[in-house]
């Protein structure tokens, strides 16, 4: 007998669950591995919301799953069936192109998606949603799918619903918690622009061994798949130029021109949006918008209601933005300035580290252009700075 090794969505099930005394509604699906026949066991994977947009979840096919497991089946050699319909489309999308595409990336054989079609459109609200994060890439999508930016764009998406997706970007034990406190800054924007704010929780990140960056954009997409009833465009917040497509397998969103298209449905288009535009130019157009002013976030190391660390790759990146373009003081409320003064000559001295990267060269240029003065002590130090970095680069490290 050929090897013949399946991944088989069984069922799908819509129903309310109890956490902490709250209701929710969440959509599962059973899951089960077989290897020529013999089962190799079952899980369950789910999405939920809240109680009230329980009725959004999508349980007539399963696009959600299927997109969820196509990176473990590609990486493993399993087929996907489904004995739950899946969209037309985006079977076709997935067998034709985007699995073939994953398979070479990872150096795999190519799989595919075996399941009934499900041919006519879902009936949804659509709604356009984005992620909220914090970030310097959402805020300027944001920005420019709501208030005036839409009268001069007139095939631009005005922006609906603000979403915070728990599969994975929040880390530890705590990564609940973490999820809850995004939410709530994504509720209080979310009401002071007049839109909605969504949470989608799941448990993609604590049942499939993968790598968060390797399967980000895809998991991002399942979650709005799982409410195909609510979404008619979703809008993905690219943090990579256009021009630096590549399929990676360390971070899969240098591909989302290419998932974005082909993980898209009859009735559910995701968009890339933002990789065009420099991040140099998103913060000078986010110094005129005061809502992002005491909720910038784009840190990697503390917490979504904490300020800025100061010292990570891009808060370091995104002071000297906002210093050069003599804004900084607009945003005291997230950075610490007196530390930011501090460390400027040490700051400048990173980005000339690493002048081969193009947004720390945007932001030279940025500096440069200002007239403000690159200490000579920022020459040295970076030239610190590259030696030790080369012998970490010797090392393997």
């Amino acid at each position: 007998m050929n090897d013949e090794r399946i991944i088989r969505i069984k069922s799908l099930c819509k129903a309310e669950v109890c956490e902490n005394g709250q209701s929710y509604a969440r959509l599962t699906a059973r899951i089960a591995k077989e290897n020529n026949g013999i089962s190799e066991g079952e899980i369950s994977l789910w999405f939920q919301t809240d109680e009230q947009n329980g009725k959004y979840l999508t349980d007539d096919r399963s696009d959600a799953f299927v997109v969820s497991l196509m990176y473990t089946a590609v990486s493993t050699g399993y087929e996907i069936h489904s004995d739950v319909p899946v969209s037309s489309r985006l079977m076709y999308q997935l067998n034709e192109y985007l699995l073939p595409s994953l398979a070479e990336m990872l150096e795999k054989k190519a799989i595919c998606v075996h399941a009934p079609e499900a041919k006519e459109k879902v009936s949804c609200e659509n709604a356009v949603g984005t992620g909220y994060s914090g970030g310097v890439d959402g805020f300027y999508t944001i920005y420019a799918h709501t208030g005036d930016r839409l009268k001069n764009a007139p095939y631009r998406p005005a922006l609906t619903h603000l979403t915070v997706i728990n599969a994975g970007v929040f880390e530890g034990e705590n990564h609940r918690k973490a999820f809850e406190k995004s939410l709530s800054l994504a509720r209080s924007l979310a009401k002071e622009l007049g839109l909605k704010a969504i949470g989608i929780d799941t448990n993609l990140h604590l049942v499939l061994d993968e790598h968060y960056l390797s399967v980000y954009s895809i998991r991002l997409c399942s979650a709005a798949l799982a409410l195909q009833k609510l979404y008619g465009t979703y809008l993905l917040s690219s943090g990579h130029s256009q021009d630096s497509f590549k399929m990676d397998r360390i971070n899969i969103s240098f591909g989302d021109l290419l998932t974005c298209q082909m993980l898209s449905t009859e009735s559910l288009r995701f968009i890339g949006y933002g990789g065009g535009i420099r991040r140099v130019d998103k913060i000078r157009a986010l110094v005129n918008y005061p809502v992002c002013y005491s909720r910038l976030h784009s840190c990697f190391v503390t917490a979504p209601d904490e300020k800025n660390c100061g010292h990570c790759k891009k808060c370091r990146m995104d002071i000297l933005n906002l210093w050069a373009l003599g804004a900084l003081d607009k945003f005291s409320g997230v950075y610490d300035l007196e530390q930011a003064e501090k460390e400027r000559a040490a700051d400048i001295a990173f980005l000339l580290a690493n002048i081969d990267e193009p947004m720390y060269q945007d932001t030279l240029d940025l500096i440069k252009e200002a007239g403000l003065e690159i200490p000579q002590r920022s020459r040295i130090l970076a030239q610190q700075f590259k030696r030790s970095m080369d012998i970490l680069k010797k090392k393997g490290l």
